[in-house]
């Protein structure tokens, strides 16, 4: 039976059919049909019948850069993506080169589009001033639940200046031979100007540094965690730093050196996700090598803990869990719990993807290097580099696995959990797989391997039993080969909303939904808004 999803139309209303607007997720209600019914004193008549599935391509919104200023160029537009929690705005990142009129070549763009009832338009796209050539600025971005907060990384950036520097200006004097030390921006908008409010560096000078390789920003935009990969270049331990906002004015607040077992190697910081209200905060080393299974929370005598010391799983990956205590006279971090897989191998990579809700009691974790062909068996290594995604909860400060993460249609090399982003209550999963080789579009369809690495996105809902299945298997309107879609991926708040990035797209068209049918720019890249 059909049942009514939206208030009636008052009877004797005028209205043009823009008039009337009802916003519907069909990726969450793919199989539901829809018809209008409209009745006078007399009798009543419905329209023709439409199926959400025939009609699911269609709703696809195709994003590309505007390159209304011609100073701009695109490349990989879609490596990093975020949607507010209200919905009502969405960063992207484009780590590839523009060229300004003078043919002066920087590097990387953030483009802002805005939601008004379920049409998006953008609204400006910026690069940092004082930027300089190759620095990665857009590699990843991160937005407060109003959208009027904006944490943007250049993870090459070439400064060695230390600490933060407030106000609208880089330092006076850029010294630029911290050669990929990174740096992070933070931008704020008010009347739909954006400006920027804070240009962040960490407390230490070093070349190789990555700062900002990942980050992520508390709801009220007041709280932001930032990871290092420097052990990558030169064997020095990893960090992870925490800046905080009073006003107008960021300060550095915590800088996490490690959990209770990193060793040089771990890349301790690959990943962050912190909470809505900044308090939780989760912390992947990704090159962590301990056999350990399980999870070792810090405060209670569990029964069999995993081994932090035993490093006989090259590169299986750990998670660290952190708290804040903000006392009046106490403002510190300290670690809750050291989480690792409960199949634990070399090479697994733990927390290659990593995503709190907003609460902090929900944390789902991708293990891009997992090997197993069957969800239902943990041990099965059968498909090689397939990935998984791991869910915890946390119930009065003790953190427990709650499920293991498998593709529908698991394969080799998928790219399973390449990103990862969770509802803001915890119960909607989305998952990207940039690897994933099928050519169907839009939902479902055929998932023979036909397309290399044309990727795809899957949707995962708990269930009241605490259950995780799937609930949709998502394409690109235009799949092809080695569009890596999936590649990034961000949920509204209520996951009414959902933007896939993929940065390897290779239409030429600019603006939103127009042809995406020609492969004439190889890598610009686009995002896909369902």
């Amino acid at each position: 039976p059909f049942t009514p999803i939206d208030a009636n139309i008052s009877d004797g209303v005028q209205f043009k059919a823009v008039d009337h607007v009802v916003t519907r997720p069909l990726f969450d209600h793919i199989n539901d049909k829809y018809k209008l019914l409209s009745c006078n004193g007399e009798s009543c008549s419905e329209s023709e019948v439409i199926d959400g599935a025939e009609s699911f391509v269609e709703t696809i919104n195709y994003i590309k850069a505007d390159n209304v200023n011609t100073q701009f160029t695109t490349l990989n537009f879609g490596s990093s993506i975020d949607i507010s929690a209200d919905g009502k705005t969405m960063a992207i990142g484009d780590a590839g080169n523009f060229i300004d009129i003078d043919l002066n070549i920087f590097n990387g763009t953030v483009a802002i589009f805005t939601n008004t009832n379920g049409s998006w338009a953008q609204q400006m796209r910026f690069v940092a001033n004082g930027i300089e050539i190759d620095e990665g600025f857009g590699a990843t971005v991160s937005l407060s639940a109003d959208g009027n907060t904006l944490a943007v990384s250049a993870i090459a950036d070439k400064s060695n200046h230390i600490g933060v520097t407030n106000g609208t200006s880089a330092p006076s004097l850029r010294d630029t031979t911290g050669e990929h030390a990174g740096a992070v921006y933070v931008f704020t908008r008010t009347n739909n100007i954006w400006t920027r409010q804070a240009y962040i560096k960490p407390d230490r000078r070093a070349s190789h540094y990555r700062f900002g390789t990942s980050l992520n920003i508390s709801a009220d935009g007041n709280t932001l965690a930032i990871g290092t990969t420097i052990s990558f270049y030169n064997g020095s331990p990893n960090l992870a730093y925490v800046y905080t906002r009073d006003i107008n004015t960021w300060s550095q607040n915590a800088v996490l050196s490690g959990g209770s077992n990193t060793d040089i190697g771990d890349v301790f910081g690959a990943q962050v996700s912190i909470s809505g209200d900044g308090l939780t905060l989760a912390v992947s080393a990704i090159g962590e090598d301990s056999q350990g299974i399980g999870i070792d929370n810090e405060n209670i005598a569990d029964i069999a803990p995993p081994s932090q010391t035993d490093n006989t799983a090259t590169s299986s990956g750990a998670i660290y869990i952190f708290t804040r205590d903000t006392l009046p006279t106490i403002d510190t971090w300290s670690q809750q719990a050291y989480i690792k897989a409960s199949n634990t191998e070399n090479a697994d990579s733990l927390g290659t993807a990593i995503t709190l809700s907003n609460d902090g009691n929900t944390l789902a974790v991708a293990a891009l290097g997992e090997d197993s062909n069957d969800r239902n068996n943990e041990i099965d290594n059968t498909s090689l580099n397939s990935g998984a995604v791991y869910i915890y909860t946390r119930n009065n400060s003790i953190w427990s696995q709650q499920d293991y993460l498998k593709a529908d249609n698991i394969h080799a090399n998928a790219g399973f959990g390449s990103a990862l982003d969770l509802s803001d209550n915890g119960n909607t999963l989305a998952i990207g797989a940039r690897k994933e080789k099928s050519s169907a579009i839009g939902y479902s369809g055929d998932q023979i391997d036909s397309e290399f690495e044309s990727g795809a996105a899957y949707l995962f809902i708990r269930d009241t039993n605490n259950k995780w299945n799937q609930k949709a298997y998502l394409k690109a309107s235009n799949p092809d080969i080695g569009d890596a879609f999936g590649d990034s991926i961000s949920l509204s708040g209520d996951a009414s909303i959902l933007a896939v990035g993929a940065p390897n797209e290779q239409s030429s068209s600019l603006g939103i939904n127009n042809d995406q049918l020609n492969n004439d720019d190889g890598n610009k890249g686009a995002v896909y808004v369902y």
